[in-house]
């Protein structure tokens, strides 16, 4: 998929963590359906809450259709002290229901233009509705980002997308394909406007050095006879380390809280979370 050019990184740029909740109905991933829209587990919310407060940090809830419109999932949400929010779009789930109930369907990119903005304009609407704030950060539902998503972002006043999944394809059942992506932080192709902010995943196993190309080339007979073949190339998104989160937000006016930063010489885990502005602002203080 087209992304713009990546955001060149300060390697002294001190490392930032955030905690991005996908907030979202219970369901079966073997099947969508629009009757599927369960938010019993959104109670668990200020617990989970609690837990991250008392570390310093602040998540970002991405909330979806019907976790912004039910009062058991609304509520947990608006009452968190120290957060911030964002938009999560499950086409299945969203209105208006105006697609066929495919797989392929289920990534909001796969969508017509304008089935898929009017999507994000009510679940943008019913978030300002229920939360009193607009959000203007994304996350697409199974990460589906397509041809039309940035232009749809931008148009309805989004400025942060991190729909980006690197290391992962999800095009067998129609998805986008973003096993060449790395890690960096990029501007879209099309305009300035929107930041894609990828969520930090990498590989392990045998051939972890050698990426995607190795991975496309675990056929081969001598890659078949390696050991530990079910670690070859295996995808994997961890909490990012130091070195993989250091100057995710160069160029921006970032602040990290890092008094809950433990561990000796050589040894950090950030367990903090993070305020960052950039642009015309941050956009996950909606």
């Amino acid at each position: 998929m087209q992304t713009g050019a990546a955001i060149v990184l300060d390697p002294a740029t001190r490392a930032m963590l955030l905690i991005a909740v996908h907030a979202e109905e219970k369901f079966d991933w073997s099947k969508f359906d629009r009757n599927a829209i369960g938010v019993a587990h959104g109670r668990a919310l200020p617990r989970f809450q609690a837990v991250l407060e008392s570390m310093g940090a602040e998540p970002t809830y991405f909330v979806d259709y019907p976790f912004a419109t039910q009062a058991e999932s609304r509520e947990p949400v608006a009452a968190a002290g120290r957060a911030h929010l964002g938009t999560h779009l499950h086409p299945w789930v969203s209105p208006p229901h105006d697609e066929a109930m495919e797989v392929r369907n289920s990534y909001p990119g796969n969508l017509p233009a304008a089935l898929e903005a009017a999507k994000l304009c009510r679940l943008t609407a019913a978030i300002e509705q229920g939360f009193g704030r607009r959000p203007r950060a994304y996350i697409a539902g199974r990460y589906g980002i397509g041809p039309n998503t940035v232009a749809i972002l931008r148009d309805q006043d989004y400025d942060l997308d991190l729909s980006l999944s690197p290391t992962f394809d999800y095009s067998a059942d129609g998805g986008p394909d973003f096993s060449d992506l790395d890690n960096t932080p990029r501007r879209a192709a099309t305009t300035s406007d929107i930041l894609h902010l990828p969520h930090t995943s990498g590989y392990i196993g045998t051939l972890c050095q050698g990426g995607a190309a190795a991975i496309r080339d675990r056929a081969e007979p001598a890659a078949a006879r390696l050991p530990h073949q079910r670690s070859v190339g295996k995808p994997r998104r961890d909490p990012p380390s130091a070195a993989l989160t250091r100057g995710l937000f160069a160029g921006a006016d970032a602040r990290v809280d890092h008094s809950a930063a433990r561990g000796g010489p050589g040894h950090v885990r950030i367990l903090a979370a993070f305020a960052v502005d950039h642009g015309r602002g941050n956009p996950l203080r909606a």
